[in-house]
């Protein structure tokens, strides 16, 4: 045995080499070999030594072997076949040969091949002329047969078919998508059962399909498995109503012939394929004279089911309706619809009548279809048909004209929506001009109104008008930023609120503690600060720095939101805190890493721009805007607050100016630009507040106006331009503080305008250009009054001399402001003649325009106005505080029948505006 296991090892060395020289018809597997092997022990055959003699049996190897009944034929054993049961070792006895002599040669052939599964098996090498060494080294290879499985399909119409075969673990699958023969994809070992079906039946059109042939054991290849499909039928039917005696005689498909004598359903007798159309008509009728039958939902194609929604209505004997047609425009054409359909197309004046008749005691209802160019009204043409044609029907048209005009004041971005009467709405987003689609009939009307404002307040002119003969062109729309406060109706709930100056256009924003001192607008939407904590209108003006966030709104609530979480700083003496500069806000803020720097908003996210003190707060401010450059005031903890530029970019030029005060902080203030150059107040390291120029070049020209003056400060302040010259307060050699001018040229012409009071100085304050002069207020010595001036000593009068007594103290409604509010060519201010205590007052720098207002609350002061708000649209809006409303938003255009209560937002004496800490002069940055 142990030179039998040797054989099978050179004989696995001889099949590797095979293998790898391509041997054909050698259906050997190595894992299979060696398990037969194994077999062969378990056998207990008997143990083999090197002579073939000492032996009773000789031994061999049958390999792949699955079926049964495989028997082998030796020498004379035909008549007695020897079955091999099992793969493996096999053992013959030597008495089965006729000739046991070592040199003789024997005979083995195959006898019966294995079945179940179906297997040719052969022996390897000769089997003839074997000695008895060959027969110990006898080897049968076996190989499983399969086949293919397939067979041809008739009536395929549908989609979707699959068919399935299966046999033992196999499941094999075939998609039939028309007629014709077709195979399954998997091969079936012969001898195996195998049974096939349909998994999905056809659809569109619904197919039943069956087979032939669709079960048995396969031998060989299967051609004979057959599909036969067929379509679905289904039912036509429906419904009479209205027939109350005689009988119809329905068709579907021009035949099929049905009567009925009766309200109620009916099916036609034959079935249709799925699929196919049906047309569902009246034959022929006996019915009564007055009456008419008509077929609807009758012509379509089946759909997967029975249909049986075909409605015979019969009514009353039908009508015409038609009328006249009035006003048409040559070379054009109307349509006309009855009871929403029916067309009729009207290309002239004249009559008209529809084309399909109304039954008797229906409904009929004209309407235009389409017009161009025309507005059409119809007349009489709604009612319920009677036992007789209708002909009263008008439809009178009229040319259309265009309602066009002009946008102003969208100068923030954003859009507003317009309408006119109400159906025909246009979105602008871009001054100039507009024109409506819809046309309007020059004997009609037009009403155009904003819908959706934004962050503006528009006014409409010339918007409303009757029987137009022409197109109308003059509609004009003005904008304006609303204007923003903080408002409670009742006391306790708080909002941001809007008004446009009219109760209508007062509305509440959003459920924000909104800073509206502090507002600057950038593209479509207003950029504002609000507290982080606190519940109280009072928390956001009480604030110290890190208590602020940024916030924006597009006017709406869903719009109005908390944009950053970055920290701004506060304002400081009424200071604005925003600068818009090349499309984005700038101001002082802190991520809660670095100190207060300087950072940017696009509208979008904020940015850091520039670390300036890396030990500490920066703490920029005092924006302005010079020669497409940025210039504020700020500290970077080497040298104190001084002048500084930047290009805005994040990483960008970002420098001081100029180091005024070598040994503190110089503070510039009251940034003025003039004839390409930045003026400023600054005090040096002598501590004297002089006037300087810059060109605003880092380490470029920054020098003092006046040069070489070195003496106690002259404290210059109030800085303004008119006309091309500077004006400030200074105080003299005397030390008397009065107004000056300047040309602004170093060494140049810079003077002392006048002395209004030489003794003491004037102290002249609230400087403010109105007409080509500067109105300001004044101590002439006795009191303080009204004060104006061209620039020259002689042009320098006082414009009021008003309680003399007690003094006329004119002051800025809001106390902070550095000047007077304008609105129409004067100034609105405060004052007292001794009569009438504080009220506001208006001027236009005459004796004559000098007059109070309005006596707001009669025998009481005026008390300061909490928020001043620019004027824009001619009119300017500020709060103030009676005993009969509280505090509220008034507005003013400088008259006193145009000076009044916007809203009394909380009803009586409670405050609605609700404003709190000190004054606020407002600058919307615009």
């Amino acid at each position: 045995m142990v030179s039998f296991i040797n054989n099978i090892k050179c004989f696995l060395f001889l099949v590797t080499i095979c293998f790898a020289g391509g041997c054909n018809n050698l259906p050997l597997n190595l894992n299979q070999l060696s398990a037969s092997v194994t077999t062969a022990t378990d056998l207990g055959s008997s143990t083999l030594n090197n002579s073939s003699e000492a032996s009773d049996s000789i031994n061999g190897v049958v390999l792949g072997l699955n079926g049964s009944g495989l028997t082998i034929n030796v020498d004379k054993g035909g008549d007695q076949p020897i079955t091999l049961s099992t793969g493996g070792v096999f053992s013959l006895p030597k008495a089965l040969f006729s000739n046991i002599l070592q040199n003789k040669t024997h005979t083995v052939a195959i006898g019966k091949q294995p079945t179940n599964p179906i297997q040719v098996c052969t022996i390897l090498g000769s089997s003839t002329s074997l000695t008895m060494e060959n027969l110990n080294h006898l080897f049968i290879s076996c190989q499983d047969v399969s086949s293919t499985a397939g067979g041809s399909a008739q009536g395929v119409l549908g989609s979707g078919l699959i068919l399935e075969l299966d046999s033992g673990s196999l499941t094999s699958l075939v998609s039939v998508t028309q007629d014709g023969t077709f195979v399954f994809p998997d091969k079936i070992e012969q001898g195996s059962d195998y049974k096939v079906t349909v998994s999905v039946q056809p659809s569109a059109p619904n197919q039943v399909c069956t087979i032939s042939g669709d079960e048995g054991t396969i031998t060989d290849d299967i051609t004979d498995i057959n599909v036969t499909c067929v379509t679905q039928k289904y039912q036509i039917g429906g419904t009479v109503s209205g027939l109350g005696g005689g009988s119809l005689v329905l068709q579907n498909n021009s035949g099929d012939n049905i009567t009925v004598s009766a309200d109620g359903s009916f099916v036609f007798p034959t079935l249709l394929d799925d699929e196919s159309t049906y047309l569902v008509s009246i034959f022929s009728s006996s019915i009564n004279a007055d009456l008419v039958c008509t077929p609807n939902n009758n012509n379509d194609k089946l759909k997967g089911s029975d249909y049986l929604s075909v409605i015979i209505f019969c009514s009353q004997i039908a009508y015409k309706v038609g009328g006249k047609v009035v006003g048409t425009l040559p070379g054009s054409s109307i349509i006309l619809q009855d009871n929403a359909g029916d067309d009729l197309t009207i290309s002239s004046d004249g009559s008209f009548v529809f084309p399909a008749k109304v039954s008797s005691g229906a409904q009929y209802v004209v309407t235009v279809k389409s017009s161009p160019g025309l507005s059409c009204a119809v007349s009489q043409g709604n009612g319920v048909m009677a036992s007789a044609d209708i002909s009263a029907v008008d439809v009178e048209c009229s040319p259309l004209v265009t309602v066009s005009g002009v946008l102003q004041g969208l100068n923030f971005g954003g859009s507003i929506v317009v309408t006119n009467n109400s159906n025909d709405s246009l979105t602008l987003s871009a001054n100039g001009p507009f024109t409506f689609a819809q046309g309007v009939s020059i004997n009609g009307t037009y009403s155009v109104k904003v819908s959706q404002s934004g962050i503006y307040g528009c006014t409409v002119g010339a918007g409303v008008g009757s029987q137009p003969l022409v197109n109308v062109t003059n509609v004009a729309i003005n904008c304006y930023p609303s204007y923003y406060f903080m408002g409670t109706p009742d006391g306790d709930a708080i909002s941001l609120y809007k008004t446009d100056g009219t109760i209508p256009g007062t509305v509440p924003v959003a459920d924000v503690l909104a800073d509206t001192s502090n507002i600057v607008y950038l593209n479509g939407k207003i950029i504002f600060t609000s507290a982080s904590s606190g519940s109280s209108a009072s928390s956001v003006f009480s604030v110290s720095n890190g208590s602020l966030t940024l916030w924006s709104s597009d006017g709406t609530k869903a719009g109005t939101k908390n944009v950053t979480t970055a920290l701004l700083a506060t304002a400081t003496d009424g200071a604005p805190i925003f600068q818009l500069y090349h499309n984005k806000v700038y101001f002082s803020a802190t991520d809660g890493v670095n100190g207060y720097q300087l950072w940017s908003f696009d509208g979008v996210s904020a940015s850091l721009v520039k670390i300036i003190n890396t030990t500490g707060d920066s703490a920029p401010y005092s924006f302005i805007v010079f020669n497409d450059t940025l210039y504020f005031v700020a500290t970077d903890g080497i040298n104190g607050y001084e002048l500084w530029a930047s290009d805005g970019l994040v990483n960008g030029n970002t420098a001081m100016v100029a180091d005024i005060n070598t040994s503190g902080d110089s503070d510039p203030s009251y940034l003025t630009v003039m004839n390409g150059a930045l003026y400023f107040s600054a005090t040096d390291s002598n501590d004297d507040t002089e006037l300087w120029i810059s060109d605003g070049v880092p380490g470029g020209s920054t020098n003092l106006v006046v040069p070489g003056r070195r003496r106690s400060s002259s404290n210059v302040a109030g800085i303004i331009v008119m006309d091309g010259k500077l004006y400030f307060t200074q105080d003299d050699s005397n030390g008397n503080n009065e107004i000056w001018t300047s040309d602004g040229v170093v060494g140049g012409n810079t003077q002392k305008v006048t002395n209004i009071n030489p003794a003491d100085g004037s102290n002249p304050d609230y400087l403010t250009v109105l007409n080509h002069k500067i109105l300001f207020a004044a101590y002439d010595g006795v009191s303080e009054q009204l004060w104006s001036t061209d620039g020259t000593t002689s042009g320098t009068t006082a414009v009021t001399a008003i309680n003399t007594t007690q003094g006329f103290n004119p002051t800025p409604l809001a106390r902070t402001a550095q000047s007077f509010s304008v609105i129409n060519q004067k100034i609105v201010f405060e004052a007292t003649d001794g009569v009438h205590f504080i009220k506001p007052w208006v001027s236009d720098g005459t004796s004559d325009g000098t007059f109070m207002l309005y006596d707001v609350d009669p025998g009481v002061d005026l008390q300061a106005s909490n928020l001043v708000l620019p004027a824009m649209n001619n009119k300017l809006f500020f709060t103030l505080t009676n005993t009969q409303y509280g505090n509220e938003v008034w507005m003013t255009d400088g008259t006193t029948a145009g000076t009044g209560i916007v809203d009394d937002l909380f009803p009586g004496t409670g405050s609605g505006a609700v404003i709190g800490g000190r004054a606020k002069a407002v600058r919307m940055v615009l």
